[in-house]
């Protein structure tokens, strides 16, 4: 393959103030960034592309779905940019020679002469890339799967690298060789979501990221708190029923067969109206509450706790719904999803010493058929390893939920709410840089298959959101992408001249909460509220804005030279420096100039717009009201 230049598309410390010297943040070594395809690749003596020009076909389905059609897509466009040659796309309806030079996607019927065959522990989104005689296979049970495997062979022939929605690098070459491809392989999670404003409102990036959208409310029949919010409102059962719910009406009553068949109805219902869901969630509200009539309270003594008489609730309505689906809608199958979340995060289990593991703590207790727990550890320190002795409770529970499952013969039937989230204060990065790829991979051990990571979805944040989803989603994928490496990688790339002075800040970022652990104990809590003054002096908001000035300065020199590039780079600058100047705001406002307010107050209302900053707390649109009532005190109208 002959390397010609690389292409980037675009789209759209000094010393603290305090001792540091037993909490520096971690050094970010150099890039060893990993390929997902481990072996050492033959030459076949055919090529995909030589000297610029090609003559492979890139075959789909006639009945090809939309992710396999987009995949083709990404295909050509990629490789047409890359080396200028472009394949055409044809239905496998207009293949005759069945042994022409073919990179086939998907369940062609090339694939389907071709002898090979899916694994079964490939999952949904694992995929196979082989290739056999002259022609290249790439196959997945789920359409993302593919998309998720052109973009590994992508990687691995053009380098391509996509770090952001408008951020992508590839290499100019003029031939890449068909290489002996015998690969299967097998992600980290099978089902990946992770919810940010930006990336929840494109697609594409979505599928660039290689995420996999079944997490989406559109593949759930119904998702998260559903019990009341969804399924029995309480405003249309109530008055006839208020049998059916505790004395509040913030959750239902789960030992009343009358409310099992209720819900059973609703859920047909809302099945039926989801032609294309997978998921149905039987999700309590999202409150500490609980029904406590006498037969809930004695179901909890029989199946363990509030998690246990959830899960045999939940079992109730399989045995509804399963016989129902099979009949009205054969070869459809569904899976219910139930929440370990706040009062129902403890497993029903002991631990046995004598075995080494959690065992049922009720001889009642079962796990029925396409039954799922979904379990949220909300109450984590997301600073912290899973293993720290400040998340005991979280690493207890979820190996509790490992060794049900595993003893009913149903691992992997484990999903995950993690959290990216600091809930009352998203104009604050929040502190978990580097801890989700351990969090990962012992949620992987336990069984999990499916994962969502929640932030903030409805707001854009100063938070190196883009940082986060790039090294967020690599860690998802693959266990051979390492947190450290990725981090380097990205700050160098998407903020090119000026990656010196954003990788100063992201490591000065960091030692400083390693302070705040150190002298306050401030870990990062979803509920925790950061915007307290004693966290934040003005001298270490001072220093943010430094590395910020400074990072503007070292893009200066592209400002005539490259305007488009130099727009962009000050924009993701400007974006980053809301934090502190948003904290300036509320802090010290009164020790700054009045023309050092009305600059800060500038780049607040300008980048705020362009990110679409609203939020400074889930659930809360006030920026805009912020930005206005700091107008009216700084330029006095």
């Amino acid at each position: 393959m002959k390397k010609n230049s690389k292409k980037t598309i675009l789209f759209g410390a000094s010393a603290l103030l305090f001792s540091l010297a037993s909490c520096q943040a971690a050094e970010v070594p150099s890039d060893t960034s990993s390929s997902v395809f481990n072996d050492s690749l033959q030459m076949t003596g055919h090529y995909i592309v030589q000297a610029g020009k090609s003559d492979y076909q890139i075959v789909i389905s006639e009945k090809a779905d939309d992710n396999v059609i987009f995949a083709s897509n990404e295909l050509q466009n990629f490789l047409y940019n890359a080396t200028g040659a472009r394949l055409d796309v044809i239905r496998d309806t207009s293949v005759s020679d069945f042994s022409g030079k073919y990179i086939s996607l998907g369940e062609t019927t090339l694939f389907n002469k071709s002898g090979l065959e899916l694994p079964e522990e490939l999952l949904k989104t694992g995929y196979i890339l082989k290739t056999v005689d002259n022609q290249l296979y790439i196959n997945a049970r789920n359409g993302s799967g593919v998309y998720s495997a052109v973009y590994d062979y992508l990687s691995e022939n053009i380098g391509l690298e996509i770090y952001s929605h408008d951020e992508v690098t590839f290499d100019k070459v003029d031939t890449i060789p068909l290489y002996r491809y015998d690969v299967e392989f097998k992600p980290l999670f099978d089902v990946r979501q992770i919810l940010y404003k930006h990336l929840n409102s494109s697609t594409l990036y979505q599928r660039r990221m290689r995420l996999f959208t079944d997490l989406s409310l559109g593949k759930w029949a119904a998702f998260a708190h559903t019990t009341i919010t969804k399924f029995l409102p309480f405003s249309k059962y109530g008055a006839d029923h208020p049998e059916w719910y505790n004395d509040a009406h913030t959750q239902v009553c789960y030992s009343n067969p009358e409310v099992v068949k209720a819900m059973a109805e609703e859920m047909k219902s809302a099945i039926a109206s989801n032609p294309e869901a997978t998921y149905i969630q039987m999700g309590h509200e999202d409150n500490l509450d609980m029904c406590t009539c006498e037969n809930c309270i004695k179901e909890r003594e029989i199946y363990g706790n509030y998690a246990g008489q959830e899960l045999e609730f939940t079992n109730k309505l399989q045995e509804i719904l399963d016989p129902w689906l099979e009949k009205t809608y054969p070869g459809r199958s569904m899976k219910y999803v139930f929440f370990a979340y706040q009062t129902s995060q403890e497993p029903p289990a002991k631990y046995d010493t004598t075995k080494g593991k959690y065992v049922p703590v009720s001889d009642k207790f079962r796990i029925n058929k396409n039954v799922m727990v979904m379990y949220c550890p909300i109450d984590a320190d997301f600073s912290k390893k899973m293993s720290d002795p400040k998340n005991s409770a979280q690493y207890d529970q979820l190996r509790g939920w490992r060794d049900l499952f595993d003893g009913a013969s149903r691992h992997g039937e484990m999903y995950i709410w993690t959290y990216s989230l600091s809930a009352k204060s998203c104009m604050i990065p929040m502190n978990n840089f580097g801890t989700y790829e351990e969090h990962y991979k012992f949620f992987s051990d336990c069984g999990a298959t499916a994962i969502l990571d929640q932030s903030f979805y409805e707001t854009g944040t100063p938070s190196l959101e883009a940082f986060k989803i790039y090294t967020q989603s690599k860690l998802l994928y693959s266990t051979q992408y390492h947190y450290q490496e990725l981090a380097e990688k990205f700050l160098n790339q998407y903020y090119g001249a000026a990656s010196k002075a954003m990788t100063e800040y992201y490591k000065l970022l960091r030692s400083y909460y390693n302070y705040l652990d150190a002298t306050k104990g401030i870990g990062a809590y979803v509920m925790t509220d950061l915007y307290k003054k004693e966290y934040w002096t003005f001298e270490i908001l001072s220093k943010f804005f430094e590395k910020m000035e400074e990072g503007i300065e070292q893009i200066a020199y592209i400002k005539e030279t490259d305007p488009s590039r130099y727009t962009t780079l000050l924009t993701r600058l400007r974006t980053e420096e809301c934090f502190p100047i948003y904290m300036m705001f509320r802090f010290y406002m009164s020790e700054l100039s009045l023309n050092t307010r009305k600059e800060y107050w500038n780049i607040l209302s300008e980048y705020c717009k362009k990110f679409d900053i609203v939020s400074s707390l889930e659930g809360g649109m006030d920026v805009n009201n912020s930005i206005e009532t700091w107008r009216s005190e700084i330029f006095g109208d």
